[in-house]
This record gives structure tokens, sequence and C-alpha cells, in this order.
């Protein structure tokens, strides 16, 4: 459920970031909704509520997903925009590599999964933040 959540998610995201060209806005509101979903997870306790939860913050990242690239073209000069491309994507894979050790380490010692799904709510979170300059322009 939480893949098709994310697909239904960066269908009409990219769909109404099109129409509303707000890439911004779309990235900050993924972020903050993914983070909240995650929140939830960490409050729930029964299967089907978890379940709802993830798909919710899948959904929810989706809508940022295509819109993280498109926004990266606009910020950008069209000189750059390789280069930018090619700094975010390094920097963007450094991190997807980095995120799992950090979130089993943060798991190993303190025996709780809540610390990992905490990790990556702290990171959206942080997300929002550096988004805020962007909302007015992008």
């Amino acid at each position: 459920m939480p893949f098709i959540a994310m697909l239904i998610g960066e269908i009409l995201g990219a769909w109404l970031a099109d129409r509303l060209d707000k890439r911004a806005a779309a990235c900050f509101i993924s972020m903050a909704g993914a983070a909240i979903g995650l929140v939830a997870v960490m409050q729930l306790n029964t299967p089907l509520t978890v379940i709802a939860a993830m798909s919710f913050s899948t959904f929810m990242w989706g809508i940022g997903a295509p819109n993280i690239f498109a926004l990266l073209a606009k910020a950008t000069h069209p000189r750059v925009s390789a280069t930018a491309g090619g700094i975010f994507n390094g920097l963007g894979n450094f991190a997807g590599a980095l995120s799992p050790a950090a979130m089993g380490a943060l798991i190993a010692f303190t025996q709780s999964m809540d610390s990992g799904l905490m990790f990556l709510t702290i990171m959206a979170v942080l997300g929002c933040l550096l988004l805020l300059p962007l909302l007015t322009r992008y």
C-alpha cells in the first residue's frame, strides 16, 4: 500500500504543481506531510492504522518527488543546470547511502525503531526549513 500511495502522490503532485507552478510549496507540503505521517506511525498500535499512516507519509513524499527536480531546474541558471543537477544528485546519493547506516546505528543504540523514524522526521523538518526562503519565489 505505501508504494501504491507514493505512485498516486507522484502523479497527483506533478499534475497539481504543473497547474499551480508552485514547486517549492509542493516540496514543502510534501515533506511536512511525510513527517506528520511518520510521527503518526510512531503513535499508532494496530497494523492497519500503521499501514494507513505509512501510506499517507509515502503519498505525501510522492507529491514532492517530481517537483524536486523541477524546482532545481527553475532555481538554477541554464548554464549551470547540469552542474547543479550533478551536485544535487551526488549529495542525494551520499545522503541516501548514509541515512540507513545512521538509522541502523540509532536503532541499535536505542533498541527502538522509533528512533530511526524520528531521524527521518527530523530530516524532513530540516528540509522544510531549508525550503522556507524559496517559497515566495518558486
